[in-house]
């Protein structure tokens, strides 16, 4: 995910007045005059006297490409100058977009240019950093400039070829990009101006917004890791994934959302809504240094509003009470219990982060939430064992007066909250919507505060219902509590004012969200799925013959080399010391040639499949299996038949990460999405291939952490290249950490000389048979072949 640039400079070439002191070395004279980079400059004496200054041509367009532009490729960042914006209509909208919404802005001061001045000036009043100021040493510090830090160029040091500069140049933007200090002077000298956020400039396609919106609403995990991936390069990629890791976090995909975060806060180490979902996260899968971390960087920001100061004090209280939880939660003995969460310091800790974030913003109800919990447990312990709590103060005496001024607390803290709960509800009803989380917050309050257990219940029926999908937990876990500590609220022996029947709400409620302790059967044997992806079949309608699958004559050999592949994997399996059917299913599309020829090897051998279809079956055949004919028309018909067969007779009996037997349409549209019709080659049979190894990765993750992939690639090495092709697909599944065994025909470059499968988890299967030969083959396509080889090896 290279970060972008946009470059501010004079075009084309412009002449400059150098005074002599400046001309150390006389540029036309120069031993390299005439090498590659001798365009960038010449240089005439004006007057005859030695002091006379000099009037120096610069190619500011060669200039860019001998020094900045081989800078950027270092670091890497892609960059782009207002040239690149020139089209028809008015290029400014597009130049001020650039400036406010790249990662680094670059401007060449050399010339005393109005518009590079302009530009800088617009720059710098919008973004607090991550502005660089470049210019030749032969010309003079802008006046209102000079305070700020430049890098100079040397002319002489690029006629000479330049490295020495690229690599300087190359070193400062490396450690600009990665500067947490303002450069802007704007910001400097206005210490309390906010930055502009650059995502409130950059718009998502509406498609892709509405993609994002469904996959949610249905609980897609694998179509959002998808769409993750599908955004990469384009101008909007953050905010896409930020779209996505919203999606993926709201739907407790936790692990997912902690991918597409980490991206985003990978390029962006500041972003403040990375780093605070991050650290929920990383508390969420019990890793309290890094969500200690994720909240400390946000803290570094300088000037925060209130709203998300309260949100960073509100997230310190929730990992503290999660730490205070684990000192405890743990313990068999009532009393034992009890008197471990009240001597614990970070029950006072936890409180006091929340009611400062609170304090920060009333509006944050969920602070005030956890202040009032936590204040009720710490005083009703504290009534339950005097003697532990007198101990635990500066002075024994004290214990009385501090529970007293804690019960006071409570009541100030009950006020709040109820108000806030009151302006909340009239807002949404004013605004005619639902809000799942309010619902939430409405039936939490009310355990707390009412008697009446059947009225607690109903509010939790409610939230249970509008709710996000597995969020009954997290309600389970935050009223288990109350269990846990026995806290009854009322009917405590010293009633506090305000507080309802506690334990009798928490009792009904329980009841109502039928809780269990049971997070999901995982399963620790080792398991195992097959993805296949592979060329399909030469189609004898192709006008020009060209090689863009394989031969029929090879239909026979490649059912073999493909089983063989299966079969090894099954061998492999079991000779670890895995069950036999460690194998769950095997998963490809079903268009001619290897897709269908693998469904046909899996079902020989009695392993279960998914057919992963890219469109309906009509419109699926019409364009993926009828070009090769009506052989392949039939062979599709008789594995779909068997697929449907199965999945009708084990519907129902599904593995945890579901059906065994399956078919998958993937879209009912024949059409990209606007927002991805512009990727050279990319179809809808392509952006199936992505959603097929995002599927194969979610249903790993749910059958549990001994799960493999293994990913079959029936492939040459060269074909079907570019974005969701089979090339790309095997990159993909690399970085994902998945086994990629490849399946060569004889006359097809081995896995060390081809390039899209070179090292990593690739394993060569010998070709040995004599049954296909190049010989076998045409006398164009074996040129083909050939050539191909001997272009991949070289």
């Amino acid at each position: 995910m290279p970060q972008n640039a946009f470059i501010v400079r004079p075009f084309g070439k412009k002449e400059l007045i150098v005074s002599s002191k400046n001309m150390k070395v006389e540029l036309d004279s120069h031993p390299n005059k005439g090498a590659k980079n001798a365009v960038l400059c010449s240089a005439v004496k004006i007057g005859t006297d030695k002091d006379s200054d000099w009037k120096v041509t610069i190619d500011f367009d060669a200039l860019h490409e001998c020094l900045i532009a081989p800078a950027l490729a270092r670091i890497p960042m892609v960059g782009q100058t207002t040239d690149a914006i020139m089209v028809a209509g008015n290029i400014r909208e597009d130049m001020f977009h650039r400036l406010i919404t790249a990662d680094l802005v670059i401007a060449d001061l050399t010339m005393h240019n109005a518009n590079v001045f302009y530009e800088l000036g617009i720059r710098q009043a919008f973004r607090d950093k991550h502005t660089f100021l470049i210019r030749s040493t032969l010309s003079d510090y802008p006046f209102d400039l000079q305070t700020d830090r430049y890098f100079a160029y040397d002319l002489i040091d690029l006629l000479d070829g330049g490295d020495q500069s690229v690599a300087k140049l190359a070193n400062a933007l490396r450690s600009t990009i990665v500067s947490y200090k303002a450069d802007s002077p704007v910001f400097k000298l206005v210490p309390k101006l906010e930055a502009e956020d650059r995502s409130r400039f950059i718009t998502v396609p509406d498609e892709f917004r509405e993609e994002v919106q469904r996959a949610h609403q249905l609980r897609l995990p694998e179509h959002l890791r998808m769409l993750a991936v599908e955004c990469a390069d384009s101008l909007w990629e953050i905010e896409g994934l930020r779209m996505v890791g919203r999606a993926q976090f709201e739907s407790n995909f936790i692990d997912d959302a902690k991918v597409t975060w980490e991206q985003i806060a990978n390029r962006y180490p500041d972003d403040i809504e990375a780093n605070t979902t991050l650290s929920t996260v990383y508390q969420r899968r019990n890793d309290v240094p890094r969500s200690e971390q994720a909240l400390a960087r946000v803290s570094r920001m300088g000037s925060l509003t209130a709203n998300r100061q309260s949100q960073l004090r509100a997230l310190n209280g929730r990992n503290l009470k999660a730490a205070w939880s684990k000192q405890w939660e743990h313990i068999d003995d009532d009393e034992a219990r009890q008197s471990a969460a009240l001597k614990s310091p970070l029950l006072q800790r936890a409180y006091d982060a929340f009611e400062e974030a609170f304090k920060a913003d009333l509006n944050n109800a969920y602070a005030g939430l956890n202040a009032l919990t936590l204040l009720v447990i710490q005083t009703e312990l504290a009534q339950k064992l005097p003697d532990v709590w007198s101990r635990i103060q500066r002075r024994s005496a004290d214990g009385d007066a501090e529970r007293q001024r804690r019960t006071e607390r409570i009541a100030q803290l009950i006020a709040a909250l109820e108000l806030a709960v009151e302006s909340e509800r009239d807002r949404l009803r004013r605004e005619g919507t639902v809000d799942p989380w309010f619902s939430l917050l409405n039936a939490s309050v009310a355990s707390i505060v009412s008697d009446q257990p059947e009225f607690v219940a109903q509010l939790y029926e409610d939230a249970r219902h509008f709710a996000p999908v597995d969020s009954e937990r997290s309600m389970c876990r935050a009223l288990t509590v109350y269990q846990q500590l026995q806290i009854e609220g009322c009917d405590a022996r010293n009633p506090v004012g305000g507080v309802g029947a506690i334990g009798k709400n928490v009792d009904r409620a329980l009841k109502v969200l039928a809780c269990s302790d049971d997070e999901g059967a995982i399963c620790n044997e080792p398991q195992r799925i097959l993805m296949f992806t592979g060329l399909r079949l030469n189609e004898a309608s192709n006008p020009n013959n060209k090689r863009v699958g394989f031969p029929s004559e090879c239909v026979d050999e490649a059912k073999k080399l493909i089983r063989k592949a299966i079969e090894d994997e099954l061998a492999g399996a079991q000779s670890s010391g895995v069950k036999k059917d460690a194998i769950v299913f095997g998963m490809a599309a079903a268009a001619h040639g290897g897709d269908l020829l693998f469904h046909e090897a899996c079902h020989e051998l009695h392993l279960p499949t998914r057919l992963c279809l890219a469109l309906p079956r009509a419109e699926y055949v019409g364009r993926f299996v009828a070009p090769a004919g009506t052989d392949w028309i039939e062979k599709f018909s008789a594995v779909y038949r068997r697929v449907n067969e199965k999945r009708n007779e084990n519907r129902g009996k599904k593995c945890e990460g579901g059906q065994t037997w399956a078919i998958n349409c993937f879209t009912d549209s024949n059409e990209l999405p606007r927002w991805s019709q512009d990727r050279l080659n990319y179809n809808v049979g392509r952006r199936n291939n992505l959603w097929m190894l995002q599927h194969a990765i979610v249903s790993a993750n749910e059958l549990g952490e001994n799960t493999e992939i293994t990913l079959i690639a029936f492939y040459d090495g060269k074909s079907d290249g570019g974005f969701g092709g089979i090339a790309h697909l095997i990159e993909q599944a690399k970085m994902a950490g998945i086994k990629v065994k490849p399946v060569r025909l004889a006359g097809w470059p081995d896995a060390n000389a081809a390039v899209a499968v070179k090292g990593g988890f690739g394993e060569v299967i010998a070709l040995q048979s004599k049954a296909v030969t190049l010989d076998a083959i045409t006398p164009k396509t074996k040129t083909v072949l050939k050539k191909e080889e001997a272009e991949t090896i070289g």
